[in-house]
Parts: structure tokens; sequence; C-alpha cells
């Protein structure tokens, strides 16, 4: 399923417990989704060509 799915329902209302219902996911799977998002979204964004290292080359 991806992760989208989890996004939009939320976004439309849904609650974890009728994510759960509806997709048979766990409430883990949920949590560890969320708390990847907001991590990702507290992190400065990466310039993708400063990030290689050259010396692995």
């Amino acid at each position: 399923m991806p992760i989208s799915v989890i996004f939009e329902n939320l976004e439309y209302g849904s609650s974890i417990e009728e994510l759960i219902e509806n997709y048979g996911v766990t409430r883990n799977q949920i949590q560890s989704i969320l708390d990847f998002a907001a991590r990702s979204a507290a992190s400065p964004p990466v310039d993708p060509a400063q990030a290689i290292d050259a010396n692995t080359f």
C-alpha cells in the first residue's frame, strides 16, 4: 500500500483506528510513517550533488 494512502486518509479525517481496521496495518506501522515524516520535515533539505562523497568513486 502506498504511504500516500495513509496521509490522504488522515487528511480527509480518518482516524488511526479506521486505518487499522480498513487497511490491515498496525498502529506501530502508522506511527513509524508519521515519525519518519516528522523527522523529514524537520531536517534541512540536502543538495544531492553535494551529498556524494567524491572519494567513493
